[in-house]
């Protein structure tokens, strides 16, 4: 069965309802932030199918009502970026407010399991080995990958548009964040090697083709690197240079050399500029004849006379 993929992002602003006592966090606990998106890519079987808002100009118990069924009716392994520490505690809390019953989330054990990759797949907790390196923002590891990252808008201009009534732009922001997910997503999963490469190009090459037509897209489709996403200039590392030929010396005349101490092999007769004067010799006794002939074996190498 080939597997299913929703990849999530939501923008908040503070709850008016629920003003903070302590405010020296940047970024409020998750009952405080009130959901003004949700934005969501499926992918089956990594492709894209679908992008969009869940319960576009809805209000946020809506959003909730309508997230949560679809969840429960096609329970996909939900990819986000910083998921774990806030975008599904901040779903939970705020259902928790409307009472709006997530029961997939909670009894489908790989749901919360923090080291599992099924149910939900944090890309940020991932990549920064669970805690024990440092984490980057999305904006980093989209540009990593070929993607511009922030471009015109980050989270920190959400209140005030809102505000503004630019809610349209809220959303168009927030899909491009999606968009920069699952690109991140498909390199990973080439990473762990549940892709091979060829078939990540095959991916991104649609990825690509479903940005482009997407209008809500249009803000980050002109600025992707689409060599560097499609990994179409890597090539194989270059072979190392061949080591100079070293120059021959000039030859010269050579010297005359003392005999050697060790015999020469009886078949080998010894160089006339390496001889020396005889000196005399006592007369030899007669030899005995060889009960067999010292010739080298041709078939052994190593059985040489000595």
């Amino acid at each position: 069965m080939s597997p299913t993929h929703l990849v999530l992002d939501i923008e908040t602003i503070p709850d008016p309802e629920l003003p903070r006592i302590e405010e020296s966090e940047r970024v409020p606990p998750p009952p405080h932030n009130q959901i003004v998106t949700i934005g969501c890519m499926l992918l089956e079987d990594y492709v894209p199918k679908r992008l969009g808002v869940v319960g576009e100009h809805g209000g946020e118990g809506q959003m909730l009502d309508a997230f949560a069924h679809w969840l429960g009716v096609k329970r996909p392994t939900v990819i986000t970026w910083n998921g774990r520490g806030f975008d599904m505690p901040v779903i939970t809390s705020r259902a928790l407010k409307h009472g709006v019953p997530m029961p997939w989330w909670f009894t489908d054990r790989n749901t919360r399991y923090r080291y599992s990759s099924e149910g939900h797949f944090d890309l940020m907790d991932f990549l920064a080995d669970f805690g024990a390196a440092k984490s980057a923002r999305l904006d980093a590891y989209a540009k990593l990958v070929g993607f511009p990252g922030k471009v015109g808008v980050d989270g920190s201009q959400v209140q005030p548009m809102v505000h503004a009534g630019r809610i349209d732009e809220v959303n168009a922001y927030c899909l491009c964040d999606v968009a920069q997910t699952a690109a991140i997503f498909l390199r990973v999963e080439l990473l762990r090697g549940n892709i091979d490469r060829t078939r990540y190009r095959a991916l991104a090459r649609g990825m690509l083709a479903f940005i482009d037509a997407h209008p809500k897209l249009g803000e980050i489709a002109d600025k992707i690197n689409r060599d560097s996403f499609t990994l179409g200039e890597v090539t194989a590392h270059p072979a190392p240079a061949p080591e100079p030929t070293p120059t021959a010396a000039p030859e010269r005349a050579p010297e005359p050399e003392p005999a050697p101490d060790f015999a020469l092999a009886p078949d080998l007769a010894p160089d006339p500029d390496f001889a020396s004067a005889p000196e005399p010799q006592p007369e030899p006794e007669p030899a005995l004849a060889p009960d067999f002939a010292l010739a080298p074996d041709p078939d052994d190498p190593d059985k040489t006379p000595v």
